[in-house]
């Protein structure tokens, strides 16, 4: 088992390989990748061996090479490799590290203080990584760059820890003199995984007698510190280091080195910390944005317990296409979907364009709401408008697929006002926020009914009462309705007009429901009987006189003991 460290401007990546013989393959991207088999390499093409005592060079292209029992180091044109025998490297043991205590009185003695250069050096290159957002890759570049130039240590790199395999990953370095290292040592991490801390390999102090100092060790000095998330996990390192070479004569690191990478390592924690959050909000923004409106998102974002259950006046509104089932039965399922999918798009732009919520779709239809969870003095309006608009806009849905289908589309739409529970009854991973209660369900009976009705759009009294003069609301009639007790109050809506035929259509209609209602259907019926055609309402209500007629008969003939009933209130039942 050894590592496998590979550098050049294109790539910078080290893995731990099983295995005596690996072969490397270079792509057209100049970055070299590990080979299945050897056939697989291609033209450009490494073969590594490994003889259990130490790496054999046989094959090896010639280059700067490095090789040592239980290491091989060499460059090919600009690509730094180098191998180390993990085995070995454990057997060998790990050079002393030492734990950095911020109150040792130590980190005073191996170091004098920094030239105030150099200082304002490290505080603008820290101002300036703070500056960054980790989503960035100047963020990590310039974390890796910070050890380097500002410190004055010989690489440096920023890893990423895997925590389900305990891998590391290279995010980022800055390597000036590769020849100098370009792997890092995992034992070394280890230590820092088991116990979280800034470890380094400090400067070696005189022996006892003041006068003989220890022994220069040749291995690289390394410090590494832990870069943590928001709660406190280990999810990487900033691991650099230095080699006495030409041009630089210092040994190990100093206390005051190690306070700085520590102060790297807290920069990108609070980096990553900084992602989390953004990217945190960024999911709940988008959960909010499937349910709401942005500017609505927004809203709840800056104040969470609008979402909170609590009662209050809404008005709902249902919406459901008519008969769409045998439009469709001759369509393929895919087909069948995307025309579904330009219908929803239609009709749910109609409640968003007018700031309501869609509380759910319901396969060929769907629900939504205003009032809540932001107030909205006008919400019976903005409701009737959001119905308006998916009536005016419907047709044009209805030209695109024309050539797919028998006939137009068409759509019911009921709304009703009244009170209502109200909050998010969905889940961390999807937000159902909407009313619960009788206010709902009317709602839908009163959408069921524009079916028996003729009308586009129904409303109930409760609505109609709080809308607009640029509304118009007709009333219909009194009704009792599927699974409801009490009878209500029936209006169509639909903006005003000035058109001398519709006006006297309109008129005739109140006048014949007076009749009606009062019991005089005769009246009733040679009012209505010239519309009957023309008008859904004159239908229906034409057709109500016949029934109630016939009950009437039907009472005379054979049940003199049957109970009256309420003319005025017309049943309505479902189809």
């Amino acid at each position: 088992m050894f590592d496998l460290a590979i550098h050049s401007p294109r790539q910078h990546d080290q893995q731990r390989i099983a295995g005596g013989r690996v072969v490397l393959a270079v792509g057209q991207d100049g970055v070299w990748r590990l080979a299945e088999t050897e056939a697989a390499a291609g033209g450009g093409r490494l073969v590594l061996s490994h003889n259990g005592n130490g790496f054999d060079a046989a094959g090896m292209p010639v280059g700067e090479r490095l090789e040592t029992p239980g290491s091989l180091a060499f460059t090919l044109g600009d690509v730094r490799f180098e191998l180390s025998d993990a085995n070995a490297t454990r057997s060998r043991g790990a050079r002393a590290l030492q734990r950095l205590e911020t109150d040792d009185d130590r980190r005073a003695a191996d170091a004098s203080g920094p030239a105030s250069a150099t200082l304002a050096r490290w505080l603008e290159a820290l101002s300036a990584l703070n500056r960054w957002s980790a989503s960035t890759p100047e963020f990590y570049r310039d974390a890796a760059r910070f050890a380097v130039e500002p410190v004055g240590l010989d690489g440096a790199m920023i890893l990423e820890r895997d925590p389900a395999s305990d891998a590391w990953r290279i995010v980022s370095s800055e390597l000036p003199r590769p020849e100098l290292g370009v792997g890092f040592d995992p034992t070394l991490l280890e230590r820092l995984a088991a116990q979280h801390g800034v470890w380094f390999h400090g400067v070696e102090q005189p022996t006892d007698d003041g006068e003989t100092p220890l022994k220069v060790d040749p291995r690289p000095a390394i410090v590494l510190a832990p870069v943590t998330d928001g709660s406190g996990e280990l999810v990487g390192a900033v691991y650099a280091w230095r080699v006495v070479h030409s041009g630089n004569g210092r040994r190990g690191v100093r206390y005051l080195e190690a306070n700085l990478v520590r102060l790297l390592a807290d920069s990108v924690s609070s980096g990553v910390a900084r992602l989390e959050q953004e990217a945190e909000a960024g999911r709940r923004r988008a959960l909010l944005e499937q349910a709401f409106t942005r500017t609505v998102a927004q809203q709840i974002e800056r104040d969470p317990a609008m979402l909170q259950g609590r009662r209050r006046d809404v008005s709902v509104l249902f919406a459901d296409l008519r008969d769409f089932s045998g439009l469709c039965a001759e369509l393929p399922t895919e087909t069948t979907y995307e025309l579904l999918g330009d219908v929803m798009d239609c009709l749910t732009r109609a409640v968003t364009d007018n700031d309501g919520v869609v509380i759910d779709y319901y396969g060929d239809g769907l629900s939504a709401m205003w009032n809540a969870p932001l107030s909205q003095p006008e919400h019976a309006e903005m409701a009737c408008e959001a119905g308006l608009q998916m009536l005016a806009e419907l047709p044009h849905v209805s030209e695109r697929w024309a050539d797919r289908m028998r006939a137009p589309l068409r759509l019911g739409v009921g709304v009703h006002t009244g009170p209502a529970a109200v909050g998010n009854i969905g889940s961390t991973q999807k937000i159902k926020y909407g009313p619960r209660g009788e206010t709902v369900n009317l709602a839908s009976r009163v959408e069921a009914a524009t079916k028996r009705l003729g009308v586009p759009l129904v409303a109930t009294a409760a609505t109609a009462r709080l809308l607009p003069s640029r509304l118009q609301a007709r009333r219909l009639c009194r009704a009792r309705l599927p699974g409801l007790e009490e009878a209500v109050e029936l209006y169509s809506v639909a903006f005003p007009t000035t058109e001398s035929r519709v006006l006297a259509a309109l008129d005739r209609y109140e006048r014949a429901l007076s009749c009606y209602e009062r019991g005089d259907w005769d009246e009733a019926f040679s009012l209505l009987k010239a519309q009957i055609k023309t008008s859904g309402p004159a239908a229906f209500l034409a057709d109500t006189i016949r029934r109630q007629r016939s009950i009437k008969i039907g009472r005379r003939e054979s049940d003199h003991d049957a109970p009256d009933t309420e003319p005025a209130v017309i049943t309505i039942e479902e189809k």
